[in-house]
């Protein structure tokens, strides 16, 4: 546990874990205790909530601060002590895709650009590569923007989703035939993946760069990053080695 936790989120985890709960059996007895009074989120989306929540990433609304403590059968000052968090502050966005005043990045917008970007990789089958680059770019900047004012927990996360945006941005570049562009997008997703921490991601990342290199017909560059990948490949999923 990090030093710099909040003492309210270091007892939600102790509570959890002293009733041996893992995170996605706390998730399905909120979703119990809450019964019809509301609509909760998924639960892998609650589950990575209570990630958060326990990491001090952010807090609680009062929803759910009210469905732990049933959960757990604890008042709101045993729970989170007298000075109970607040509420969220809720976030907005400013012209040009910016973020406006935030001291707090939700964490269902991890979730949020996740699906979106599941509808970008439709769109480019209908739009073609021209008409979708602006819009993830401008998603991918946002992203990055929320990633910079989010905590450590937090802003992994976002990472991670703005890897793969990026990585959408370099192959529709890629598949319009401006390779220049595409390879600063390449480039910017292994920054991404890197500053992510997540070796499947950095992984990825240098088996984009390898493909881009197919198209400059760079034959030992693609061997040498393809050799690059698979170092470790015991280390690797399935779908990076098959890449």
């Amino acid at each position: 546990m990090n030093d710099d936790t909040p003492p309210w989120a270091a007892r939600l985890r102790r509570e959890r874990e002293d009733r041996l709960l893992s995170l996605r059996g706390l998730a399905t007895l909120l979703r119990e205790v809450a019964g019809a009074e509301a609509q909760l989120a998924e639960p892998q989306s609650l589950c990575r909530m209570i990630r958060f929540w326990e990491a001090g990433a952010n807090q609680p609304s009062a929803l759910y601060r009210k469905l732990l403590c049933r959960a757990f059968d604890l008042s709101e000052a045993d729970l989170f002590g007298r000075h109970q968090v607040g509420p969220p502050v809720p976030w907005e966005i400013a012209p040009h895709g910016r973020t406006a005043m935030t001291d707090h990045v939700a964490p269902e917008l991890v979730d949020y650009f996740a699906t979106q970007l599941e509808g970008h990789y439709k769109a480019d089958m209908y739009l073609g590569p021209h008409h979708l680059i602006p819009t993830v770019i401008a998603q991918y900047q946002l992203i990055r923007d929320l990633s910079g004012q989010a905590p450590d927990v937090l802003r992994r996360e976002l990472l991670r989703v703005g890897t793969a945006y990026a990585a959408l941005v370099g192959w529709l570049y890629q598949d319009a035939g401006e390779l220049r562009q595409s390879a600063g997008w390449r480039a910017e997703t292994l920054d991404a993946a890197h500053r992510a921490h997540d070796p499947q991601l950095v992984a990825y990342a240098l088996v984009n760069k390898a493909m881009l290199r197919t198209d400059t017909q760079d034959g030992p560059g693609v061997v040498d990053l393809a050799t690059a990948v698979m170092a470790d490949k015991r280390q690797l999923c399935a779908k990076v080695q098959v890449s």
